[in-house]
């Protein structure tokens, strides 16, 4: 277990998320999402962030985590990183859906969003993450070196995180293998 500096918890999850599985499980009981308190989902890693958005708005709710926001947030957009900022200033938990982990970095890094993660995190808030989401709170990330579906290999990125923990977890779908990589779940701190 590595320790992480902030009064938060941090939730690491391998992938294939379940809302009702443990790691979301406590990530809600942790927000306390489900006794009203606001939650803030990040799609940005999503090559699809509005479908993404819609699964996990509609299965939150469903577990009666019903104050859960899933804003739009691209690249430079100022408006709307302000706007994501606002919300999680008043949130309890922050959630970032799986993708491309580079592409949640690039997004995050530098701006108002990021620095009210962070704050969030310091001020006793959760932050969990779900595949690229996951990898991308290390202060080390790793994507690629592995085989795309059509057989060629991917080249490998190793760059900065958003620096949240203090271990360096690399792209979580490589680093586990076997059956039981996609469902790992780890909790720091």
């Amino acid at each position: 277990m590595a320790m992480v500096e902030g009064n938060g918890a941090i939730i690491l999850i391998g992938g294939n998320a379940t809302v009702n599985g443990q790691a979301l499980s406590a990530f809600f009981e942790l927000s306390r999402a489900q006794r009203g308190e606001r939650v803030v989902g990040l799609m940005a890693a999503s090559v699809e962030p509005v479908k993404s958005a819609h699964f996990w708005q509609a299965a939150f709710h469903s577990v009666g985590a019903v104050d859960a926001e899933f804003p739009m947030l691209t690249a430079r957009d100022e408006k709307a990183d302000t706007d994501c900022a606002a919300l999680i200033a008043e949130a309890r938990g922050v959630f970032l859906g799986g993708g491309d982990q580079i592409k949640l970095v690039e997004t995050l890094s530098g701006t108002k969003t990021e620095k009210a993660i962070k704050a969030l995190f310091d001020r006793g808030g959760v932050v969990a993450g779900t595949s690229a989401g996951a990898a991308a709170l290390t202060e080390l990330t790793m994507a690629g070196g592995e085989l795309d579906p059509e057989g060629n290999l991917v080249e490998q990125y190793l760059g900065p995180g958003l620096g949240l923990t203090a271990a360096d977890v690399p792209d979580l779908g490589v680093l586990l293998v076997g059956p039981m990589a996609r469902g790992a779940e780890v909790e720091l701190r």
